[in-house]
């Protein structure tokens, strides 16, 4: 039927967002507003629909194990659009592994930690002493950020989520904080986000002048924000950032305390570190254009950059097919034996073992392609279990008792997780 046009203007853009999201939710409660499945799938749908228009080839790189960056820099700087949306055949020096998949997303997933979680790089570092999420690193002094790397990593993120989109899931295990990604999204930021980001400085202050008639404190606080830096000569110095003109001037009390929070968040999660998110979102939104995640919200790109957060035993075990053996075998009810007890970062260790990346696929282990496979080893009794990451596949041999397979296991993911020579 014949509808009038509705036409909505906002200075802030996810203004826009919540109103369309809320006609959607009234108009079919299994529309994008129906969760993040249904948002991931347009999603999808876009990217499949931009890789279509192109013509692309695959890209061979020879990359350095001990230097994965430093050897493909130049080659990765020069790169088109078109070439980094290509399938990347990956050939590791000294090493004999074809790729059929399987090293590009080791290749990827070593890349991505060196980038997001080398501190030494000096990209991200820890937003937090409590929790593993990261931020851009705030740079002081002289000090001058490598914008050039800011791009390649953000290339790099956004090539993870096309791969995962286009040919296989490549997922990285880089928790990024709340402000990054509402910054990447358009959206506003707001000083509840340190409650996420960094709950001690949450608790030890915004909560505080939140909760209080700061008049009475006696907090002596003004619209700037202390930094302390360090001279040639080693000695440090305080230098007051102004948060509004003349910040340095203003009283902050309880009539202007929200206004001041939000300078405050907006100074240091964002005008910081400025330049280097700016570089980042441009390498980002050259592989996927923004227009196509403005579906999710900050929480739905945590999940489809990082797939979920745990290994869930009983759907691995769903979607595993087995190759010259059965599920009552004794190698294959060892194998679950001994995965319902793993930890946590072993769990992710045999994943990666197995399939060359630590991360389930956002919409699980049935969207690995293949499924993962356990296959009977015609090797030696007692040897170490190998792993075909191309096939998503881990052969075991024969095995006289459980203690020698869990042994051989566990030595196998976290000795051999990474450089085992198959692809």
């Amino acid at each position: 039927s014949y509808m009038n046009k509705l036409t909505c203007y906002s200075n802030e853009r996810n203004a826009i967002f919540g109103t369309m999201l809320y006609f959607l939710d009234k108009k079919n409660a299994g529309g994008l507003a129906g969760g993040f499945e249904e948002r991931r799938k347009a999603f999808e749908r876009e990217v499949k629909r931009i890789h279509n228009k192109i013509n692309t080839s695959n890209v061979n790189l020879t990359v350095d194990r001990e230097k994965p960056i430093e050897s493909v820099f130049k080659k990765l700087k020069k790169m088109d659009n078109t070439k980094w949306k290509s399938l990347w055949r990956i050939k590791f020096i000294g090493e004999e592994g074809i790729d059929q998949g399987g090293l590009k997303r080791e290749f990827l997933t070593i890349v991505a930690r060196e980038l997001f979680l080398n501190s030494d790089n000096n990209l991200f570092n820890k937003i937090s002493n409590d929790k593993d999420i990261i931020h851009p690193k705030v740079f002081k002094n002289n000090e001058k950020p490598n914008l050039t790397m800011y791009n390649i990593a953000g290339k790099i993120l956004a090539k993870c989520i096309y791969d995962t989109v286009i040919y296989d899931p490549c997922l990285i295990n880089a928790h990024f904080s709340s402000s990054f990604y509402k910054k990447m999204l358009g959206l506003p930021l707001h000083f509840s986000d340190f409650e996420q980001d960094d709950e001690q400085f949450y608790n030890s202050k915004i909560k505080y002048i939140v909760e209080n008639n700061i008049d009475d404190l006696g907090l002596d606080l003004v619209f700037a924000e202390e930094e302390y830096s360090q001279d040639e000569e080693g000695n440090y110095q305080t230098l007051d950032i102004d948060l509004k003109p003349g910040g340095s001037e203003i009283e902050v009390n309880d009539d202007n305390k929200f206004e001041y929070l939000h300078l405050l968040a907006n100074y240091r999660l964002f005008k910081s570190v400025k330049k280097q998110l700016e570089h980042f979102y441009d390498g980002f939104f050259s592989i996927i254009p923004p227009k196509i995640l403005c579906i999710f919200d900050e929480k739905d790109l945590e999940l489809l950059i990082c797939g979920l957060p745990g290994i869930d035993v009983e759907e691995m075990r769903k979607f595993t097919d087995y190759n010259n053996y059965t599920s009552k075998d004794k190698e294959v009810v060892w194998f679950w034996n001994a995965v319902a007890n793993f930890t946590h970062t072993e769990r992710a260790r045999l994943l990666q073992f197995i399939t060359g990346s630590s991360q389930v696929p956002s919409n699980g282990f049935s969207a690995l392609k293949p499924h993962l496979t356990i296959a009977k080893s015609y090797l030696d009794d007692g040897t170490l279990p190998m792993a075909h990451t191309c096939i998503n596949q881990i052969d075991f041999p024969h095995y006289n008792s459980y203690e020698d397979f869990h042994s051989k296991l566990l030595l196998a993911i976290t000795e051999g997780a990474e450089g085992f020579g198959f692809g």
